[in-house]
């Protein structure tokens, strides 16, 4: 998996197909990260609700909790299954652009839903929030891209760089607290990391609709800001992940 990872960020930071023997078509390496854009959205559709509705009631709130429409969860995850489907059997542009038109509009609006804005101040759920938002806007901006509007790398690295490396940022740093017995509250350089991992997904986006000129720098920028991101991670995580369980029976 991590082979066929690095070179499908190679294919999509290039938007050409790797120099190797066994490589499949571009609109394969489109798909099988439009894959992982599934996963969140089934994922996170189960998970962000869930936890966010969870922290509200242990505060003592009862009312405003999350909310989920079976209309638009049905239209969010059936439009994230056809995605890659289609993408993958070289459907015209035009069909691809409805399809990731509709799915952005489905998990903007089940986000909608989620009540992101009493999570603010809880990075351990906010981080969750914002990669769904990063998946909204990928879908969003590859519907734009088929229509011709803007660049399909653009939204490929919203979808890889800030969904789904933002939703498994906001993943380990929760479960590792989880299963190490510790409190599910995060450091503020994890908060950091969080925006961080964000922040590289936009200026990787904008980059691709940069000036010739500015193009590289961005793509560096954005590189070196999505690196400080994990090193943080790592800096914060190794000695909890490599020391015994804070509750762990003496």
């Amino acid at each position: 998996m991590g082979v066929w990872e690095g070179w499908l960020g190679m294919q999509a930071a290039t938007g050409q197909t790797p120099a190797l023997p066994f490589a499949p078509p571009p609109v394969l390496w489109h798909a099988h990260e439009m894959i992982f854009g599934y996963a969140v959205a089934v994922l996170g559709g189960r998970l962000i609700p869930a936890f966010t509705r969870n922290a509200m009631r242990q505060s003592g709130r009862e009312t405003g909790l999350p909310q989920s429409h079976h209309r638009v969860e049905v239209a969010g995850i059936v439009s994230a299954i056809l995605l890659p489907l289609f993408v993958a059997a070289g459907a015209p542009d035009q069909l691809v652009a409805a399809i990731a038109l509709v799915a952005g509009t489905a998990q903007a609006a089940r986000l909608a839903g989620w009540r992101g804005g009493w999570t603010l101040g809880r990075p351990i759920l906010w981080s969750r929030h914002l990669a769904f938002a990063m998946l909204a806007l990928g879908y969003l901006a590859l519907a734009a891209a088929m229509a011709g509007w803007v660049s399909e790398v653009g939204a490929l690295h919203l979808l890889g760089i800030g969904a789904i490396g933002g939703m498994t940022l906001a993943m380990m740093s929760r479960a590792a607290l989880g299963h190490t017995g510790r409190p599910l509250i995060v450091a503020r350089p994890i908060a950091w990391a969080y925006g961080l991992v964000a922040l590289a997904a936009l200026t990787r986006a904008a980059g691709a609709e940069a000036a010739p000129g500015w193009y590289d720098w961005a793509m560096l920028v954005s590189g070196a800001l999505w690196l400080f991101a994990y090193v943080l991670f790592v800096a914060v995580y190794w000695p909890i992940l490599t020391r015994p369980r804070q509750n762990a029976a003496t």
